[in-house]
């Protein structure tokens, strides 16, 4: 029980339940939300930020500083 209530008090429960209250209103708001149609939408549209927000992570973190992502995706 322990490891539960640490998880709650950490850094990730926010926006974890931020997450899945978006989630819940967006099934109720929209009824074709939850389709696989449109997670595989979701999915295609998210990938390249993600695969540019992975690469500039990885630059942050091994102490370099590289904002010609940002410019790169706004350009393409």
């Amino acid at each position: 029980m322990d490891s539960f209530s640490k998880f709650f008090r950490g850094a990730v429960a926010g926006p974890l339940a931020a997450l899945v209250l978006a989630v819940v209103v967006g099934s109720l708001i929209a009824p074709n939300f939850l389709t696989p149609q449109n997670w595989i939408n979701v999915s295609l549209q998210v990938s390249s930020v993600a695969v540019v927000a992975i690469g500039a992570t990885l630059v942050i973190l091994t102490g370099g500083i590289d904002l010609s992502p940002g410019s790169i995706v706004a350009s393409g």
